[in-house]
């Protein structure tokens, strides 16, 4: 429902003056998502944050959610060893590089600090990572690669300069099985449970019996009816459809009909602005939010 299609049976557009419609259409809802993925990395500790906060809050570094960020880095257990505890690996593993207990002068090397190049694809990553959407989630795998690189060429500076392996080799097995630890240790100590039989359920997963193949969700459903008479299936308080009847969508449109009044398999396009409700979510004011700050930095311009 959130896709506009409009063209004729050959997939042609159906005129100039309609693509251009939808082009603008199309434009406004890109920026929509784009704002509002970025508002809801920023603040995904809280829904409280996210849901609440007006989109001036995460629009820029100056807007109040990097304190907040940064903090939820060490009070929200994914997030530590997602991004905390492979910083602190990296951390360990440069300061040991720079010349910590180093046994002798490395050997020379034919490509020397040139190796050290391999570490910015993930570097270059992390930093679109934080300026794009800076959810813990969506980069982990970017800091675990760098822990790794780092500790890799680590090694390999103490091996030429004829240092033992052996530590090394500890600290990198450590790191493999890091999370897991961590995350058990951290469940054990909120809950009070026994540490290692948190453990062997951490490492061992077993489905529960729903968990299985079972019957998709049916969502309490209510009729929204747009201004051409269209009704439209909308989840009263969720925000997907499931098994819903057709045509279904969590964030219906008053301007919203079918481009042929008489066959749904036409396709649907918005007479007027794109002004879907409830969207992102039910519970949020971000559309408004953004829309408000987009307007206002647009006459700002002029």
């Amino acid at each position: 429902m959130n896709s506009l299609r409009a063209t004729d049976s050959c997939g042609i557009p159906a005129s100039s003056a309609l693509s251009n419609k939808l082009l603008q259409l199309a434009v406004e809802q890109a920026q929509a998502e784009n704002a509002w993925i970025r508002h809801f990395a920023r603040t995904y500790y809280s829904a409280a944050a996210y849901n609440v906060r007006p989109y001036v809050y995460t629009a820029s570094l100056a807007g109040g959610w990097l304190r907040p960020w940064l903090r939820s880095l060490l009070t929200t257990a994914p997030a530590r060893w997602q991004v905390t505890i492979p910083v602190a690996v990296v951390v360990i593993a440069v300061v040991a590089t720079l010349g910590l207990r180093r046994p002798r002068p490395p050997a020379p090397s034919a490509h020397g600090w040139l190796r050290w190049a391999l570490l910015c694809p993930p570097l270059v990553g992390i930093a679109a990572w934080f300026v794009v959407a800076p959810r813990p989630v969506f980069g982990f795998a970017l800091f675990w690669i760098l822990a790794a690189l780092v500790v890799a060429l680590r090694l390999e500076s103490r091996l030429e300069a004829g240092g033992r392996a052996r530590g090394f080799v500890a600290i990198a097995a450590l790191i493999t099985v890091l999370p897991v630890l961590l995350q058990a240790a951290d469940a054990a100590i909120r809950r009070g449970r026994n540490p290692v039989a948190v453990l062997g359920r951490a490492l061992l997963v077993r489905p529960p019996p729903d968990a299985w193949s079972h019957p998709t969700p049916a969502p309490d459903l209510e009729v929204f009816v747009t201004a051409s008479g269209l009704a439209l299936y909308v989840p009263r308080k969720a925000n997907t459809c499931w098994t819903a009847p057709l045509p279904c969508t969590p964030h219906p449109s008053a301007n919203l009909r079918l481009i042929d009044a008489n066959r749904l398999g036409s396709g649907f396009i918005s007479s007027g602005p794109w002004n879907h409700a409830r969207y992102p979510n039910p519970d949020t004011r971000f559309l408004d939010s953004w829309r408000e700050y987009d307007a206002r930095a647009r006459r700002n311009e002029h």
